[in-house]
């Protein structure tokens, strides 16, 4: 047969229930007052509620009838169903879509996978992020159920100071779609209004701004900035020209599973809308490789040299903690590895003359090293420091030339 599904339903509804009512039997014995009744015929007992239908008379001393109950009536077999063809495509613009790899976030400081962004007009519910080592191996990791605050430059931002108030700097921005709103300093201090800027492949800065002012549609002024948060400050470019991508961090990002092996190997990711193939024409499509910025140590700081009375230059720095670093009571930052290394490098030129690796955040620098080095003790140094990771690689690093 070839039906619609709901037609198909009722008739083995109603076959069953014939089967069932055919299984109840009767037999009675009746006088000659019944003589007109014939098989076929429906007959109703007195105080029952269903009929019955003779299946049977035999005709003797009395006449015996074999009955059998007749199932309840039931809905028609005819139906309004719609045809079995799939339902048309929902309309979803590809989305605007972001991978970022970004530091720990504070209140996430566990969790180093990277976020989603994605934005839409119209939002069509959802997209799903897929990730894979190419496009024909793309596995669904997530899917962010919010448009993501989202824009763009419409001015350069030019770099500023890392760890205090950077008052020169202004810049205009255009949303996709949202709102932001100025906050108080002890807010900003607090970690609100927080954005991710992007620079080079896969590296962003993390900006707060005080002032948020909207100047037209869509479009604001954010001033009263602290630049390169959480130890972005490398990603500081000189300057974020016009057009370059602007997200603020907030719950409406989406949070995306990346296996050890696929850190630092280039990925292919796709957005499609929620439900869709991630071959899906309306899928954003992008290619990063991930540094597996969460991971990662942070440059160190406050890098110093100095010569000593014996000719021997002492060189010292600070580590910064990825995690814990808040604590502003007496004590170095908080190890967030397992064990503390260094690998420091100091040049000649452009080539590199010494390569160390300290085992604390301080190295002297003998006066017969230098003159191996440079054939004489040098004027200054241009040195490179860099903490080691769990693995032994090294992080982002500080580089300086120090006068002596």
């Amino acid at each position: 047969l070839v039906l619609e599904a709901d037609a198909g339903e009722l008739m083995a509804q109603r076959l069953l229930a014939e089967r069932r009512a055919g299984s109840e039997s009767l037999r009675i014995g009746l006088g000659p007052a019944h003589l007109a009744l014939e098989p076929g015929d429906r007959v109703v007992l007195e105080g029952a509620l269903d009929s019955f239908e003779i299946s049977r008379i035999e005709d003797a001393e009395t006449r015996q009838l074999s009955l059998r109950r007749l199932r309840a009536g039931g809905a028609a077999l005819l139906s309004l169903a719609d045809p079995g063809a799939p339902a048309p495509p929902i309309f979803a613009p590809a989305p605007a879509f972001s991978v970022l790899d970004l530091p720990p976030l504070p209140g996430s400081e566990n969790d180093e996978r990277p976020l989603a962004a994605a934005f839409a007009s119209r939002w069509a519910g959802a997209h799903d992020i897929y990730a894979g080592a190419s496009d024909d191996a793309l596995t669904r990791r997530c899917r962010v159920t919010q448009p993501a605050i989202m824009g763009e430059l419409l001015w350069a931002l030019w770099p500023g100071p890392a760890d205090r108030w950077d008052e020169a700097n202004r810049v205009r921005i255009r949303l996709y779609g949202g709102a932001l709103a100025s906050v108080s300093k002890s807010a900003v201090l607090n970690g609100a209004n927080a954005f991710a800027i992007e620079s080079a492949a896969g590296e962003w800065e993390i900006v707060q701004a005080r002032d948020a002012v909207l100047v037209a549609p869509n479009e604001y002024e954010l001033s009263g900035f602290l630049r390169g948060q959480l130890g972005s400050a490398h990603a500081m470019r000189a300057p974020h020209p016009v057009g370059t991508r602007l997200i603020k961090l907030n719950a409406r990002l989406g949070r995306l599973p990346i296996a050890a092996h696929e850190w630092g190997d280039a990925l292919s990711f796709a957005a499609p809308p929620s439900g869709a193939a991630s071959s899906d024409p309306r899928a954003t499509r992008e290619t990063l490789a991930l540094p597996h910025a969460g991971a990662r140590p942070w440059a160190p700081a406050q890098l110093k040299a100095r010569r000593l009375s014996t000719g021997a230059v002492q060189v010292n720095w600070l580590r910064q903690a990825r995690r814990g670093g808040d604590y502003w009571g007496a004590g170095d930052p908080a190890l967030d590895v397992p064990v503390e290394g260094y690998e420091l490098d100091i040049f000649n030129g452009s080539s590199v003359v010494r390569s160390l690796f300290p085992a604390a955040p301080v190295y002297l620098y003998s006066a017969a090293d230098q003159t191996a080095d440079f054939g004489a003790p040098p004027a200054s140094l241009h040195l490179c420091v860099a903490q080691l990771d769990a693995a032994g690689a090294p992080g982002l690093n500080t580089e300086l030339t120090i006068a002596l």
